[in-house]
């Protein structure tokens, strides 16, 4: 008899793990998520040996439940002064598109306007994203939140709002889908590149986290 009491191992938590559809980091095809962060975050779930539950939400959504249940798990998200607290963070998984503030391509405003000379226009932003924690910074007044960035383009091409904040790369993905008689956009102000990172909820098991940070990093070093 090995232990006068009862031995088992108790078993660790599912894990929640939250990302949004976000072209080209994590996007859904056919019912499959893929993407370059998708990829990195997929393969390290899979050598850890962790049980997991995956969704692609809203960013909202997924960015409150990642700071509300512990055992979450988030990406791609980008790792902030604000938000330096908020989570642990367990590894950078890509360097993600700079942000763009871009208006409709016969839009009287250009490169040439200053950055003060933007910041009382109305613009759109996905909430909780860091493209509006990006406007807070630089002060602009007029800021309209809305659930996507699709939603924000389409406001946009309504004539609701005259620009329009996020990844180059993911606006020109929607205009794309929206059609070829779409209006085109172009840039007028430009941030410095930001790199994308997994993180964990602040709840969440350290064993969990152990495991996580460790099968990332044996990705890493395998490339």
């Amino acid at each position: 008899m090995l232990c006068a009491f009862s031995c088992s191992v108790i078993a660790l938590p599912k894990i929640k793990v939250v990302t949004e559809d976000l072209w080209p980091l994590n996007y859904l095809q056919d019912g499959e998520l893929k993407g370059k962060s998708a990829k990195v975050v997929l393969s390290a779930l899979e050598k850890s040996g962790l049980s997991y539950q995956l969704e692609v939400l809203p960013w909202p959504r997924a960015f409150k439940i990642a700071t509300e249940q512990p055992n979450t798990v988030i990406f791609s998200i980008v790792r902030t002064k604000k938000r330096e607290q908020q989570f642990h963070w367990l590894a950078q998984i890509s360097t993600s598109d700079d942000i763009h503030i871009m208006t409709l391509s016969n839009s009287e405003l250009s490169k040439e306007n200053t950055k003060e000379q933007l910041l009382n226009y109305p613009i759109a932003v996905q909430t909780k994203s860091v493209s509006y924690y990006y406007l807070r910074y630089l002060g602009f007044k007029n800021i309209r939140q809305v659930r996507s960035v699709k939603q924000g383009i389409l406001m946009l091409l309504n004539a609701r709002v005259d620009l329009i904040v996020g990844r180059k790369s993911g606006m020109l993905k929607i205009l794309i889908q929206l059609g070829p008689l779409t209006p085109k956009l172009k840039t007028v102000l430009i941030s410095d590149v930001m790199s994308s990172y997994i993180a964990a909820s602040l709840g969440t098991d350290p064993e969990i986290i152990e495991k996580l940070t460790r099968s990332l990093k044996s990705h890493q070093q395998s490339k």
